[in-house]
């Protein structure tokens, strides 16, 4: 997911409170299970290092909160897989 190892820890690590919004309910859940998560980012001679993500909320495109964030967001940045773009263009 390129919106949670990506844009989500550039814009945490910034200051920025990140919500992650997903079709799949399933995907949504799981997150939740945790506030946080981890990235593990592999430098130029494939040392790991894992760096915690905070600051996150998740929802589905149906929630009340989802409209919420989109209005009151100082940035909005959204990735469309290609299994996603089929069915909405």
């Amino acid at each position: 997911h390129i919106g949670h190892g990506f844009i989500g820890p550039l814009l945490s690590q910034s200051g920025y409170h990140v919500t992650f919004v997903d079709v799949r309910e399933d995907v949504i859940d799981e997150l939740n299970k945790e506030p946080n998560y981890k990235v593990h980012v592999l430098d130029a001679s494939d040392k790991q290092d894992d760096e915690e993500i905070t600051d996150v909320s998740r929802s589905t495109p149906n929630e009340r909160n989802t409209l919420d964030a989109i209005v009151d967001a100082d940035i909005v940045a959204t990735y469309v897989g290609p299994d996603v773009l089929k069915r909405i263009a």
